[in-house]
């Protein structure tokens, strides 16, 4: 068994003992076996039945890994308001590439929250409880924590956010409340967006993926627990202040990574507040990037940071610290310990300050203590100002120290190595003296600088600080990353010993090496199962370290194979082995004492066997009475077992038994014969030995049983007079047979003297058999029968015959009817043996004719299935008949007649049709309004055909009459009034009647219209479209579509323009400056020509003025005022006339006395106060609309005085540079 399996089991153990203890009862589990948004065995269905006090663990199905779960139809999901100690765990399977995947719609300002606790709450009410999602995808979702802890293992958060400028989301985890908790291992979050680049940015929100804040909350100011991360990943996240934003909260962070983040301040992570504490081992900031400071980290406002062997590498900001900002006003503490400041970078072309790292202890305090600022061990190389700035501010390193005197603050052990061009790696700013011995310089001393090993090319420094001799002042500390940076075969300059030092984050310029520890193998050899504890030194047994670091600490490479291993830093372990496991196993580790570790070394536990003796178990088996057992392997062994695993077992001897033979093998498979006759229990001992010769005795019992006689039963059977009975085996004479023993097959004989007396019988041995009854015969018979088994144990019965009689069918007299002269076919459904059937069943039946019987009246063709065709004499109508007979399968008949009724032919039902027509326009009627459309047949003769009846066509136009019934008929032009035409409908036999069509031709209508009026505006085109035009009031009571509209000669517009179109849209131009009424007639004219004509009244309209009003704005001394359209001078004006869009312009000669304005027509404008100047400022403004219509007003600014302004004079010369 692998260690990590053992330790996997360990601690769910100690987590159920926990959960027990905690809660005085066993977990709760439950299963979610439905993918689905809601609906029994969900996931939301499982968390609506958790009970608040509970320890619930619900668990996914393995069916559902890599499922989704789309929450669109109902939302985020909602937990469950646990109380006390109570915990739930969401667990899905944990197949590798197939996470459970519960999504969201995006939705633009994020989803709504899954919350653990209320934000409502103004203290926490369980602050115990927990709640755990593992092995999970969350998209688009939003969580929260304000009471409790919320954790989450082996999960990703993703959202689309980061795809689109319009597309911003939620923070993906908030932690607000009372004592709340947030706790990640193993957790990915992906493109969540809060911020949107551009000018201006926005819309802006600290924190995209998390955001510890308590102010979010009402349980406001108290403050979370804190938020701890281990192995987390943060990527491509952009907001306002950093992808993770903490204030007042304490953040712990081990092996963390922030990749490709952008915010304001601190692309990766933003912390404030003097209760958001920050801890950070092994972690990295890649290729984050921060609009103003902080390009991987920003930190303002008091925080503790620890950061300890992390990398910031990459990162970019426009002013300050491109890879970490730091700035105090407290007595807080900055302490970076091993870490690396590698290729960071700043931007501004104006003051950038700290392209490696940024870090000010803020304000002068009037007491200590003073901020604590400890740069130990750590490498800054290749940072950049790449916007090449005034020289010596700093591309590797910032450090502004305005706390004292005296300032506390060191730089140890570190290097500083091609930082920046035209700028110095470190920029150095006290405002008092230092009074700290740890720090490397004092007042600009170059002297300090040199023995703490802060190399460079500029300054005072000599031209080579590599000739310098080793000293105990230029060695790192032993954890330092600086050490032993390994070859680099670019050739960079190399150290006192000949070697090129510096490779990408890390270098050791004039650094002394650093050996690594030394380790030996161990071995150890003991029973199989036994326990090992071993302890100190334990594998460290004979590691020792060339430099004499000390402590030299195990680590674990890889851990037994055949056993759980329990191995402390110290060397001691605790060694289990698998159950029976024999053979070496092997633990392998290195010796370490912080940055070095020795080369892979083996401990090896040999577990030598233990011989255990066998057990041997007792064994039954029977037989039957006079056989033989035969019973093969494992046989006598099958009960027993070795505690050793793969010792063999054989059977050493054997006591016989008494009443039989006994032949034994050794791998346990023997025969057994009893004795002739015997039955009853027949025992013996064995003795069982293993592979090492050790033995046990076990019994062998062996029951002979004795042979009992099969069972069956009488039977009965029935047989048709003068046909052969055939009963096959399944029902034969042994369907009801069986044996006690299970003698089988059974077999069936004819008993001696047994044979029937009215028949013959053919009897099988399989129990089947034929009877053929005596030709004629009806009535009772029998025969014996013996059951015969294979020890020839016998059982005689008896089977009963009854032979029935035949009997003849039964059918009725039958009626048809059928049409004159129109053949008649019957089908066998409904035909002459539709109604027969037999009471023996003797099918099938035949139908046949009684011979001289036959139709009077027509012909008749008759099939034995009953089905037959019936021809009428033609022309003949009235009753005809015939006989037929039925005979079954056994010649059993019975004879009936079939009448048949021949009805003659009956005409067409129609009736008389009124149609009406427009003056000169054809009527075109279709089959379903035609002459037919009302006509019939009682005989259903159909089809039916419509025909002019001759001489009879209409007198005022002309007709064209289709079969169908559908007719055209074109009314003489210009006559109105009424006109006929008679019609006859034929049927399919020739039957017919004859009716008449009017048709009423009615005189055209002219359309309807009314007086329109319309409004303009002065020297404004009117344009008028269809839905309101002309024809939008006017209709044709003839429906005689479409309608035209045109002007009636000489009575156009007499002060504008008109230009009118057919759809009665039109575009009117009034004269310049012309305002009142003006007219026109227009003419309606139909599909027909028939017209109307109406007048259309305009009224035009004068212009009025823009409305707006006076204006006040303030600014600051000295700083550009910065107005947008949204405030701007524009922002209280309107038109009265709606002519839009207004411009705003400046009033000749009115501009302000105290500064430059810049004035844009959407009323936005810039403001820049002279220099110094504050007081009131004015200028005069004009707004014009759209027909150049203006109105003027004022606007005022206020430029208030800087408060609290310090000033500093910085006298020349005043920087230091420093390098290694």
């Amino acid at each position: 068994m692998q260690m990590h399996q053992h330790a996997s089991l360990a601690v769910l153990l100690l987590v159920l003992a926990a959960m027990v203890s905690s809660t005085g009862a066993a977990p709760v589990s439950l299963v979610v076996t439905n993918d689905q948004d809601t609906g029994p065995g969900s996931l939301r269905d499982a968390l609506s039945t958790v009970q608040p006090a509970a320890t619930t663990i619900i668990t996914f199905s393995s069916s559902l890994a890599g499922s989704t779960i789309d929450l669109t139809a109902s939302g985020s999901l909602v937990l469950p308001a646990l109380v006390g100690n109570a915990s739930l765990t969401v667990q899905a399977p944990a197949v590798a590439g197939s996470p459970v995947l519960i999504v969201q719609p995006l939705v633009a300002g994020g989803n709504p929250e899954t919350a653990l606790g209320s934000k409502t709450a103004t203290s926490a009410t369980n602050p115990n409880v927990v709640v755990e999602f593992i092995n999970f995808q969350f998209a688009e979702m939003t969580f929260a924590v304000y009471d409790g802890e919320l954790r989450f293992t082996d999960c990703e958060f993703s959202s689309q956010g980061s795809l689109g400028q319009a597309l911003v989301t939620k923070s993906a985890l908030i932690v607000a409340g009372d004592r709340s908790k947030l706790t990640l291992t193993r957790v990915r979050m992906t493109g969540f967006r809060t911020f949107i680049t551009g000018n201006p940015p926005g819309p802006a929100a600290n924190g995209a993926a998390i955001r510890a804040d308590p102010s979010i909350s009402a349980a406001y100011p108290l403050r979370p627990t804190g938020v701890v991360a281990t192995d987390l990943r943060v990527i491509s996240c952009e907001a306002s202040n950093g992808a993770i934003f903490v204030q007042d909260t304490p953040f712990t962070c081990t092996r963390c990574t922030f990749l490709s983040n952008v915010g304001t301040n601190g692309g990766g992570l933003y912390a404030t507040g003097t209760g958001a504490a920050v801890a950070l081992t092994d972690c990295q900031f890649s290729a984050n990037i921060a609009q103003t400071a902080g390009g991987g980290m920003h930190v303002i406002n008091g925080p503790t940071v620890v950061v300890r062997r992390v990398v910031f590498i990459g990162n970019q900001a426009t002013f300050t610290g491109g890879g970490l900002h730091y700035s105090s006003s407290t007595s807080e503490a900055v302490l970076i310990y091993e870490s690396s400041f590698v290729g960071n970078a700043l931007v501004s072309s104006a003051a950038a300050r700290g392209g490696g790292a940024y870090i000010a202890s803020g304000n002068s305090l009037p007491t200590p203590p003073y901020a604590t600022i400890q740069i130990h061990s750590t490498t800054f190389y290749n940072n950049e100002l790449s916007g090449n700035p005034n020289p010596g501010e700093g591309s590797g390193l910032y450090l502004q120290l305005l706390q004292g005197p005296p300032a506390n603050a060191s730089i140890i052990s570190c290097i500083l190595w091609r930082d920046g061009f035209n700028a110095y790696p470190v920029y150095y700013t006290p405002s008092f003296s230092l009074a700290n011995a740890a720090m490397p310089f004092y007042n600009n001393d170059w002297s300090g600088a040199q023995a703490a090993g802060v190399v460079g090319v500029f300054g005072n420094m000599d031209a080579n600080p590599l000739l310098h001799p080793v000293s105990t002042f230029w060695i790192p500390f032993p954890s330092s990353p600086v050490i032993d940076a390994g070859a680099n075969p670019n050739g960079d300059t190399a150290d006192v010993r000949g070697l090129a030092r510096v490779v990408g984050a890390a270098a050791d310029i004039g650094a002394a090496e650093n050996q690594a520890p030394v380790a030996v193998d161990g071995a150890l050899t003991v029973n199989q199962g036994t326990v090992v504890t071993a302890q100190a030194p334990g594998v460290l047994a004979g590691a020792y370290d060339p430099d004499g670091d000390a402590p030299i600490r195990a680590v674990l490479v890889s851990g037994p194979t055949n056993g759980f291993l329990t191995l402390s830093s110290d060397g001691s372990f605790q060694y289990t082995p698998s159950v029976n496991y024999v053979g070496p196993d092997t633990i392998a580790f290195r010796a370490s004492e912080g940055p070095r570790l020795s080369a892979v070394h083996q401990f090896i536990i040999t577990l030598v066997r233990v011989n255990h003796a066998p057990v041997a178990g007792n064994v039954a088996y029977s037989v039957k009475q006079d056989f033989t057992l035969n019973q093969p392997a494992p046989g006598l062994l099958a009960s027993s077992s070795d505690p050793d695993p793969g010792d063999r077992l054989s059977v050493a001897a054997v006591i016989p038994p008494a009443n039989g033979a006994l032949v034994p093998q050794a791998d346990g498979s023997f025969r057994y014969t009893p004795n002739h006759g015997f039955s009853g229990s027949d025992s013996f001992s064995f003795q069982v030995m293993d592979g090492a010769g050790a033995t046990s005795t076990a019994q062998g019992t062996i029951t002979v049983v004795s042979n009992q006689p099969p069972i069956a039963t009488n039977l009965n059977y029935t047989g048709k007079e003068s046909t052969a009975l055939v009963v096959d085996s399944a029902a034969g004479v042994l369907s009801t047979a069986s044996d006690p023993d299970g003698d089988v097959p059974l077999s069936a004989l004819l008993a001696p003297g047994g044979s029937p007396t009215h028949g013959a019988l053919t009897l099988s041995a399989n129990g089947s058999f034929t009877y053929s009854p005596t030709p004629g015969y009806s009535g009772p018979d029998v025969f014996k029968f013996t059951v015969v088994d294979t020890r020839n144990g016998t059982v005689t019965r008896q089977a009963n015959i009854n032979v029935v009689a035949n009997l003849p069918p039964v059918a009725t007299d039958l009626s048809y009817t059928a049409k004159q002269s129109v053949r008649l076919s019957v089908n066998a459904s409904v035909g002459l043996l539709s109604t027969a059937s037999d009471p023996d069943g003797d099918l099938p039946l035949v139908a046949s004719v009684v011979a001289g019987s036959g139709p009077a009246h027509g012909t008749l063709n008759l099939q034995p299935d009953g089905s037959f065709t019936y021809a009428p004499t033609p022309g003949y109508s009235g009753a005809d008949a015939f006989n037929f007979t039925v005979t079954d399968h056994r010649n059993g008949t019975v004879s009936r007649q079939a009448t048949i009724t021949v009805d003659a032919n009956l005409p067409p039902v129609a009736t008389d049709l009124s149609y009406t027509a427009k003056q000169s326009t054809n009527l075109s009627v279709n089959a379903s309004a035609g002459v037919l459309s009302t006509a019939s047949d009682p005989d259903s003769d159909l089809p039916l055909v419509a025909s002019v009846v001759g001489g009879s066509g209409p007198a005022h136009g002309t007709l064209t009459l289709q079969p169908d019934g559908s007719f055209t008929y074109t009314p003489s032009p210009g006559y109105s009034g009424a006109d006929a035409f008679n019609f006859t409908v034929t049927d399919h036999r020739n039957g017919t009647v004859s009716h008449q069509a009017n048709i009423t031709i009615v005189a055209n209508l002219p359309p309807v219209a009314t007086d329109l009026s319309y409004t303009a505006k002065q020297s404004v085109a009117l344009s008028v479209n269809a839905s309101v035009g002309l024809l939008s009031t006017a209709s044709d009571p003839d429906g005689d579509l479409p309608l035209v509209a045109s002007v009636v000669a000489r009575s156009g517009p007499a002060h504008g323009t008109l230009n009118l179109q057919a759809d009665g849209s039109f575009m009117y131009a009034p004269t310049p400056g012309y305002s009142g009424a003006d007219a026109f007639n227009f003419t309606v004219t139909d599909h027909r020509n028939g017209s109307v004509s109406r007048q259309a009244t305009i009224t035009v309209v004068v212009n009025l003025p823009p409305v707006a009003s006076d204006l006040s704005f303030t600014a600051k001394q000295s700083v550009t005022l910065s107005v947008d359209a949204s405030a701007g001078l524009l922002s209280t004006a309107s038109d009265p006339d709606g002519d839009l869009p207004l411009v705003a312009s400046v009033v000749a000669g009115s501009g302000p006395a105290h500064g430059t304005l810049t004035l844009q027509p959407d009323g936005s404008f810039t403001y820049a106060p002279t220099l110094g100047y504050s007081g009131a400022d004015a200028f005069n403004f004009t707004v014009t609309d759209h027909r150049n219509g203006s109105v003027s007003r004022h606007a005022t600014i206020t430029v208030g005085e800087m408060l609290n302004a310090k000033r500093w004079t910085l006298k020349s010369n005043m920087y230091v540079c420093l390098y290694t």
